[in-house]
């Protein structure tokens, strides 16, 4: 799964220059991104039943894009 190694290798490298948390393990923050974007491919259908929207469409997937980079980066705390 050449995808995963590349964010793990990605990680590993922003841990190396400084921009990511030494103490986070590069695989365990791999792996939970990866599923993070893996299941909302998985659970589009679910989604597109109960609020209409759709990775289909550009715009909804730029929000995802955009919704994971955020929680993923910055955590899910209120900005001080």
């Amino acid at each position: 799964m050449q995808e995963f190694a590349d964010l793990a290798s990605f990680l590993q490298n922003g841990q190396d220059q400084g921009w990511v948390d030494p103490e986070l393990d590069p695989t365990t923050a791999a792996i939970a991104l990866h599923g993070a974007m893996v299941q909302q491919v998985r659970l589009d259908r679910y989604r597109r039943e109960l609020q209409g929207k759709s990775l289909a469409d550009q715009q909804q997937r730029a929000t995802v894009v955009r919704d994971l980079i955020a929680i993923f980066s910055r955590g899910l705390s209120l900005p001080l």
